[in-house]
């Protein structure tokens, strides 16, 4: 799947463009994209994600999160994209909640 994402990190290293991303159990991968060019793959363990946010930016969905002192914002891009997005990590993030014992 593809959406739109801003990478804030501490330096002037931001990202802002499309993402291609798919969520399994334990991680989320994305692939930062420039016009048909794959520029760089992330992988984050779901165990590593803190802070997540589910809300509204403008009147549009926004998810954000922070990994690797880095904050990832994911805002709708699309009909469907933020429900999709949001209902896969979110299942994620639980399950392995559920997995662990504090």
């Amino acid at each position: 799947m593809f959406s739109y994402i801003q990478i804030i990190g501490q330096s002037t290293d931001a990202y802002k463009g499309y993402v291609d991303y798919s969520i399994s159990k334990d991680k989320l991968s994305i692939t930062l994209v420039r016009g048909m060019r794959k520029i760089k793959r992330i992988i984050i363990p779901i165990s590593k994600i803190t802070d997540i946010n589910v809300g509204i930016f403008y009147g549009e969905d926004k998810i954000s999160f922070i990994y690797d002192s880095k904050q990832f914002v994911f805002l709708n891009t699309g009909y469907g994209e933020t429900q999709y997005f949001k209902d896969h990590f979110l299942r994620a993030v639980n399950a392995y909640q559920h997995t662990v014992s504090f």
